[in-house]
């Protein structure tokens, strides 16, 4: 009985302390008129009322009183939506006011709006009918603006945010969001508040189900109060609400706008001229008449009466005796079994004296079956006593009646004489406990494993004089751990998410991998069930994945994890496994975005081989072409220098240089690009619009007896520094003028560099160079290949030419992962624009 009365107490003492979970659904996304509540969660205040609260963010589509009325959510923040609900025959119950008044108002960014009667026959994005817009449309309705002149469009954050706002005169808005909005429209927003045109709507407030009224009146009470005295040290406390909100929830808006934004709210809600949950029946009774005005509310009028929350004093007081009964009752049952309490201790400490009694004839047989025996050795006469069956242990066949600790080294294996020796005597000399395993050596040389404890037994005149222990056999145990621990090693080091899960889905064991992805310690995993660390996964669906593969002892599936924002797809392997005669399930996760993304990888190295290899076969097959022209000019003149007359040889002097010449440039070309690759480690910080106007310098040394021009243009938003692989930035500069002039006998050679901060294109910002002349230009059947090594346009031959020039530029774009490209027309010049991208660190 006194058990059971002890039983009775706990579970009692359990229903008044633990926490109820409660949730409370909020109107919107996380935002700062919602600080109340995350304060009455930060500083405790829900907790310390016996509340578990969890925040449910809304949004565009499912709105908060669905969610409560339909018990999703224990708790909503709402508007005049509610009400309008509570007309049409549902049942949500008001817990208490927030904001006094309604903070939606009308902006326009219309320079046609002026007044408060320009809206009469305008699009406004705001339901006519709509039920959230009482304010608004009073506002209107009152100034003599016609609700049937209005031309009303569905209400569109995103088009505001783009300014896609051609089409309408004014839009509905929370007074809260002005400032972030404001900070996309060049001109001023023209604000016309319902306020200051004698509204008397209630904002934000707090409401619930009536079923759950009835069911916890209590709670709602107390969620009530703990509610509003979050309220009250938020607005005490704006600075520390403010980054509270920061740090938790997050914001698009500077401190400076959040300041800004917690001052309308403070001026919303009144605090210091009313309390907070205050509310007046009249003021909700005057939005019921607006709307019916309006033409909102059709029905016959609904009392309000079930709509305010009234508590039930009646109902609370029965409680409140039922509680003290309860409670006396129990304070009765437990001063009744004290003294009979107390006789039991005296009659089980009888009973227990009795039992070690017996447990002390057992323990040697206990000990024996578990192949532990006890051990002393007294330090002054180095003698070593042993328990019966030490030697039998041991696997040796005759006792030792007198036995020094050197001579009991022959048991132990060479490889621990020195460990189990430092112990010993750390033990022996300092007093050190210990706890170690060691080897053992049988007659026949085989090896066993024991763990050996000692600690001090005696002492005397301050020093050790007896020291004793404990030997126990564990060669099973070692052996069996060996081999777990080979395999606990390659599974820890496995990338692969490992799992162990008893027959309920509870994690018993798991790998780091595990720990890595969840991003959660292993202590705060293992017990858990896996369906509430993997919360997409049910616990039902889990239990019969299980049942599956205890049944076949093999499952395989594809599956998608997420955690937080993040999702993998896995493809999932688990194995039914015995261990110690217990059943368990063994999942392997393999990651297969990483294995997709490795075969990708391989893939395009493959490609990339296969077209490095394709383009070495091709510039050997192409250089050996174009270097065979002039190495033969070169073989023919040079035979015939011998035969010939001094002024012939003077002309095929003059040939072989000139031929020489042009081979060396063709090499000199085909190394640079044969050698170009992609290396930022090379890249440098320099001023490239210096360098540009250098380069257009040393470029018109080379023109100055032509007519040719080059103007330099560098815009105003270049950044003044870049970071680039140099040497290659100046080849790419100068081999496109060098193309320009050799191809252009009069004109302008224009070089303009600007900067594109938009990262749509490269995924992030880029140079433009453009370099463009005004020569015969380039047809368009070869503007396709004149990237291409060795090309060469026919009708520019009669400029003689290596071809590599611009197959040059092009690889070195390519390091660069930009992109380069041609425009032109035959008589009216050409223009290449080089996109060269440029990261972040490097501006």
């Amino acid at each position: 009985m006194t058990k059971f009365y002890a039983f009775i107490f706990l579970c009692f003492t359990g229903l008044l302390y633990s926490n109820q979970a409660i949730q409370l659904r909020l109107k919107w996304y996380h935002q700062l008129q919602f600080i109340g509540y995350y304060q009455a969660l930060e500083q405790g205040y829900y907790k310390d009322s016996g509340f578990d609260v969890t925040l449910l963010e809304g949004n565009e589509t499912d709105y908060s009183i669905s969610v409560v009325l339909d018990g999703k959510a224990d708790f909503g923040v709402g508007s005049t939506k509610v009400l309008h609900s509570y007309l049409k025959g549902k049942n949500p119950v008001l817990v208490s006011t927030i904001f006094q008044y309604n903070p939606l108002v009308l902006v326009s960014n219309s320079k046609k709006i002026q007044t408060i009667k320009d809206f009469d026959k305008t699009s406004l994005m705001i339901d006519a009918k709509e039920f959230g817009s009482t304010s608004i449309l009073s506002m209107l309705a009152e100034n003599g603006v016609s609700l049937d002149s209005i031309n009303s469009v569905p209400f569109d954050y995103q088009k505001l945010l783009k300014l896609d706002t051609t089409n309408i005169d004014g839009f509905g808005l929370y007074i809260t969001e002005l400032p972030r909005l404001q900070q996309f429209y060049s001109n001023k927003l023209k604000v016309f508040n319902p306020i200051a045109y004698g509204s008397n709507e209630y904002g934000d407030f707090l409401f619930t189900s009536k079923s759950f009224v009835q069911k916890y009146p209590e709670q709602v009470q107390k969620f009530k109060d703990a509610s509003i005295k979050g309220w009250k040290f938020a607005l005490s406390n704006p600075q520390n609400s403010i980054q509270l909100f920061l740090n938790k929830y997050g914001s698009k808006l500077s401190k400076d706008e959040l300041n800004e934004q917690f001052e309308v709210l403070r001026s919303l809600i009144q605090n210091r001229l009313i309390p907070i949950g205050y509310s007046n029946e009249k003021r909700w009774n005057k939005v019921v008449d607006s709307f019916f005005d309006l033409n909102i509310i059709s029905k016959p009028r609904r009392d309000l009466k079930s709509f305010f929350n009234v508590s039930n004093e009646n109902k609370m007081q029965i409680y409140d005796v039922i509680l003290i009964f309860v409670i006396l009752l129990l304070l009765y049952f437990l001063v009744k079994q004290f003294y009979g309490f107390i006789y039991s201790i005296v009659k089980t400490r009888r009973k227990l004296q009795l039992e070690l009694n017996i447990a002390q004839d057992h323990l040697s047989s206990l000990q024996n079956f578990a192949s532990i025996r006890t051990w002393s050795y007294q330090v002054e006469s180095d003698k070593l006593n042993f328990s019966p069956g030490f030697f039998e242990m041991l696997g040796w066949p005759d006792p030792i009646e007198k036995l020094t600790f050197q001579e009991s080294l022959k048991f132990v294996h060479p490889d621990d004489h020195n460990k189990f020796t430092t112990t010993f005597n750390e033990l022996c000399k300092l007093g050190v406990s210990f706890e170690t395993s060691i080897k053992t050596l049988y007659i026949n040389d085989d090896i066993r494993y024991f763990s050996v404890s000692g600690y001090v037994d005696q002492v005397s005149n301050e020093k050790i004089v007896k020291v004793q222990g404990e030997i126990q056999d564990v060669t099973e145990f070692v052996l069996q751990r060996h081999k777990l621990g080979l395999t606990r090693y390659s599974i820890d080091s496995s990338s692969e998410l490992m799992i162990w899960l008893n027959k309920s889905g509870t994690i018993i064991d798991l790998n780091e991998a595990v720990c890595d992805f969840f991003e959660m310690n292993k202590e705060h995993l293992l017990g858990k069930p896996l369906s509430s660390v993997y919360t997409s996964l049910s616990h039902k669906t889990l239990l019969s994945n299980l049942e599956m593969i205890y049944e076949v002892g093999f499952l395989k599936k594809d599956l998608d994890i997420v955690v937080g924002k993040k999702t993998e797809n896995f493809e999932l392997l688990a194995n039914s496994v015995q261990y110690l005669e217990d059943d368990y399930i063994f999942i392997s996760l393999r990651n297969m975005h990483e294995r997709k993304r490795y075969e990708k990888t391989l893939v395009q190295s493959k490609k990339q081989a296969e077209a490095a290899e394709l383009f070495k076969r091709n510039l050997i097959a192409t250089m050996s072409h174009e270097f065979h022209a002039p190495m033969a000019k070169i073989v023919n003149l040079s035979s015939q220098l011998s035969d010939s007359s001094i002024a012939e040889q003077d002309t095929f002097v003059n040939e072989i240089v000139k031929s020489s010449s042009e081979l060396l440039e063709l090499l000199s070309e085909t190394l640079v690009y044969s050698s170009i690759a992609t290396n930022e480690d090379k890249y440098t910080d320099f001023d490239i619009s210096e360098m540009l106007e250098i380069a257009c310098l040393e470029m018109y040394e080379s023109i100055k007896a032509s007519t040719l021009k080059i103007e330099y243009n560098s815009s105003d938003d270049v950044p003044r520094t870049v970071s680039l692989d140099i040497p290659l930035f100046e080849i790419l500069v100068k081999n496109l003028l060098d193309n320009s002039i050799q191809y252009s006998t009069e004109g302008v050679i224009k070089v303009d560099l600007s900067f594109c901060d938009l990262i749509d294109t490269f995924g992030s910002p880029y140079l433009i160079l453009s370099i463009k002349d005004e020569g015969c230009g380039i047809s368009e059947e070869h503007q396709d290949r004149i990237f291409e090594p060795f090309y060469q346009v026919s009708a520019m031959d009669h400029k003689q030419r290596t071809g590599m020039g611009l197959a040059v530029c092009n690889k070195i774009i390519e390091a660069f992962h930009g992109s380069i490209s041609v425009r032109s027309k035959i008589g009216k010049g050409s223009e290449f624009v080089c996109l060269i991208p440029v990261t972040k660190h490097s501006l």
